[in-house]
C-alpha cells in the first residue's frame, strides 16, 4: 500500500474506526502524523504506531475495496 490515493487513506482511517480497530484519539493522532508526511500512507502509520496488525490492516483494506467497488457500481447504474 505504498502509493495510496489520499482519499483512500481517509477511508482506511474511518473504516478502522468504524470497525473498532482503533479509537477516535488513535485516528486523530494517525491523521496528524500523516498530515506531516503525505509520502507515508495511513495504513503504514497505524502499523508503525502498533495500532494495527498486518492482518487487521488487510481486513480493513479488503473492506475499503468492497465499499469503493460498491460505490463505483452504484455510480455506473442508470437511474430509471
Amino acid at each position: 500500500m505504498t502509493n495510496t490515493p489520499p482519499d483512500s487513506n481517509v477511508i482506511i482511517g474511518l473504516v478502522a474506526l468504524e470497525l473498532e480497530y482503533i479509537s477516535k484519539d488513535d485516528l486523530i493522532t494517525a491523521f496528524q502524523l500523516w498530515a506531516k508526511d503525505k509520502n507515508n500512507n495511513l495504513g503504514s502509520i497505524l502499523l508503525e504506531q502498533k495500532l494495527l496488525t498486518e492482518d487487521s490492516l488487510g481486513n480493513i483494506e479488503s473492506e475499503v475495496a468492497i465499499r469503493l467497488e460498491n460505490q463505483s457500481r452504484c455510480r455506473a447504474e442508470p437511474i430509471d
